[in-house]
């Protein structure tokens, strides 16, 4: 099918200017952007430029993410090893509490083999 240079042309141009149209509603609130919409004369430097900002966005969150999960497993971790260590205290404690009172025991049990000696 042949398409003459003016068919060709009415349907770009409009698809020009809705796309120029979308660029530019999109990239209005973009301050780097505000002026530099004029720069763009074809619809796939505007498109490129659009998913840029979009790229970098979806960038920006996903390390603010990491970075949130990076801090709660950092806290995780801590809350691991203060009760390891109360543990291990609790542990030693109740060893030494035993230890105690064997040898009271066994103390007591010398004096008194001594005492009814």
């Amino acid at each position: 099918m042949i398409y003459s240079k003016s068919t060709l042309s009415r349907p770009l141009c409009r698809a020009r200017r809705v796309c120029r149209a979308l660029c530019a509603n999109y990239l209005r609130h973009a301050i780097v952007f505000k002026m530099s919409i004029f720069l763009f004369y074809d619809c796939h430097s505007c498109i490129a430029v659009i998913i840029v900002i979009v790229v970098v966005v979806l960038a920006v969150v996903a390390v603010i993410i990491v970075i949130v999960f990076v801090a709660i497993a950092i806290i995780l971790v801590t809350v691991v090893i203060i009760v390891v260590a109360i543990s291990i205290i609790a542990v030693v404690g109740v060893v030494v509490v035993v230890v105690v009172l064997v040898v009271v025991l066994v103390v007591g049990v010398v004096v008194a083999v001594v005492v009814g000696a």
